[in-house]
C-alpha cells in the first residue's frame, strides 16, 4: 500500500507454514555431481552424453528412495539444458528451471501408479510422441511406477519404445523390476540403484543440519541412517521429523524413542553382560528398554546384526574392536546366534541364547564359569533339563 494506505499484514503462522518445503524436496539433488552413492550410474550417463551415445530408453529399477526418478529428472536437464546437451547441466537456465518445476514442454512425466490403462498410455505418449520437440533438443518421457501399467498399456507403449522417433528418451522407473515384461526390458538399457550406504547418507544428512541449523547429538545421524535401511528419502523425511518434534535440537534418546531402535552402545553393553554370563545386568538392561518405551523386537533384530557383525570383524582379521565396549571376537568358525521375545503378562522380558557348532565360542570360552563363580560365593544356578531349554509353543517368537 502507499504511504497513506493502511500497514501491510504480517504473514501469518498458517500462510508461513504452508508455503514451507519439505527437507527432502528442498534438498533434492539438481546435478549428476549431487547425487549420493550411485556413482556407478552417474558416470554411466555422464559418459553417454559426452559421447553422443545416448539410449532411446532406460529402465531405472531400485528401491524406493534411492534416486531413480531424481536421475531420471537430471538425465532430462542434461539433455535439454541451453548449453547442452551436456554432461554438467548449469541448472541456471531457463529450461533446467523449468524441469525442476515440472513445467517444461518437452519433459513429459507420467504417473503409471495413477494411470495404469491404454488410455493414458495413447494419450500422452502414443498420440504425442511423433510431433517434434519444441524448446529443447530431447523429448523425454518419465514413467514413474512403470511395473503398475497393464497389460494393454505395456502392448500399446511396446512398439513405440522399440522404434521411437528421433531425439526422443524414454526413461521408465519402478521399485520392481520383475514385473515389468520381458519384452519390455529387452528394449531398455537398464540401470540398478543400490541402497545407500549409512556413511553417504550420515554425510548428506550432516550438510542439511548444518545448513538448516539443527542441532544433533553425536550418533543421532547414525541411527537414522541405519532406520533408513539404504533409502536417502526416508532418511532426510525423518530427519524433518525429528527437527520439527524436538525444535531443531536432536538427542540421541528421541530418536531411539521415535523410531524404537536401540544405540549401539546398549546393544554392546548387552553383548558384554553375556559375555560375562550377568544374568541379573541383562535383566536390568531390558527393564531399562522397556520402560523407556523402545521396541524391544526391534532390539533383538539389532542384536542379530551387531553379534553379526563382531564375527565378520573377527573373521576377517581385524584386531580393532567393531565398537567400544565390544567383548572379545568370535573365532572364525560358523556360529548361530537365536533370539527370543518371551511376553510374560506384564513385563516383556528377553532371552538370548547363543548355540555353537562343534566348538564353544571366545564369547562364552572366556567367561568365568558358573561353578567357579558359586565357589566364590555367587548365586549358583542350577542346570535345566534338556526339555525346558526350550520354550514351549506360543510362548514367544524366534528371530
Amino acid at each position: 500500500m502507499g504511504p497513506g494506505g493502511p500497514p501491510a499484514k504480517p504473514e501469518g503462522r498458517a500462510q508461513r507454514m504452508a508455503s514451507r518445503e519439505s527437507l527432502y524436496r528442498k534438498y533434492r539433488p539438481q546435478t549428476f555431481g549431487d547425487v549420493v552413492g550411485q556413482d556407478h550410474i552417474t558416470r554411466t550417463l555422464r559418459n553417454a552424453i559426452t559421447a553422443d551415445t545416448v539410449a532411446h530408453a532406460y529402465l531405472f529399477a531400485g528401491p524406493r528412495g534411492t534416486g531413480k526418478t531424481t536421475v531420471a529428472r537430471i538425465l532430462a536437464k542434461a539433455l535439454d539444458c541451453e548449453k547442452g546437451p551436456t554432461a554438467e547441466p548449469d541448472d541456471t537456465c531457463e529450461s533446467c528451471l523449468e524441469i525442476t518445476q515440472g513445467r517444461h514442454p518437452d519433459v513429459h512425466e507420467l504417473d503409471a501408479a495413477s494411470r495404469t490403462g491404454v488410455d493414458a498410455i495413447r494419450d500422452e505418449v502414443i498420440n504425442k510422441v511423433n510431433y517434434a520437440a519444441t524448446r529443447g533438443a530431447y523429448k523425454i518421457y518419465i514413467i514413474d511406477e512403470v511395473h503398475m501399467l497393464s497389460t494393454s498399456a505395456f502392448n500399446a507403449l511396446l512398439k513405440t519404445l522399440e522404434e521411437p522417433p528421433a531425439r526422443t528418451v524414454f526413461v521408465l522407473c519402478t521399485t520392481h523390476a520383475h514385473k515389468v515384461p520381458e519384452t519390455i526390458r529387452s528394449r531398455c538399457q537398464r540401470f540398478d540403484f543400490r541402497r545407500i550406504g549409512i556413511d553417504d547418507i550420515v554425510g548428506r544428512l550432516e550438510h542439511i543440519a548444518r545448513e538448516e541449523g539443527i542441532s544433533v547429538e553425536p550418533g543421532a545421524l547414525a541411527l537414522i541412517a541405519r532406520h533408513s535401511a539404504g533409502g536417502m528419502r526416508d532418511a532426510i523425511g525423518t530427519l524433518d521429523q525429528l527437527a520439527s518434534f524436538t525444535d531443531g535440537r536432536i538427542a540421541l534418546t528421541e530418536v531411539e524413542g521415535l523410531l524404537g531402535q536401540v544405540d549401539t552402545a546398549r546393544l554392546a553393553e548387552a553383548v558384554s553382560l553375556i559375555g560375562s554370563r550377568d544374568i541379573a545386568g541383562l535383566f536390568g538392561l531390558t527393564a531399562r528398554l522397556a520402560e523407556s518405551g523402545a521396541d524391544v523386537a526391534e532390539f533383538c533384530r539389532g542384536m542379530t546384526f551387531y553379534v553379526r557383525d563382531l564375527y565378520v570383524t573377527a573373521a576377517s582379521g581385524t584386531t580393532e574392536p567393531a565398537a567400544a565396549g565390544a567383548v572379545p571376537p568370535f573365532p572364525p568358525q560358523p556360529t548361530k546366534v537365536r533370539m527370543r521375545i518371551a511376553v510374560t503378562s506384564r513385563t516383556p522380558f528377553l532371552v538370548i541364547q547363543v548355540f555353537s557348532c562343534g566348538f564353544v565360542p571366545n564369547l562364552l570360552r572366556r567367561a568365568p564359569p558358573l561353578e567357579s563363580r558359586a565357589a566364590a560365593g555367587g548365586p549358583s544356578i542350577p542346570p535345566r533339563r534338556r526339555e525346558d531349554r526350550d520354550p514351549p509353543p506360543g510362548s514367544g517368537f524366534t528371530i
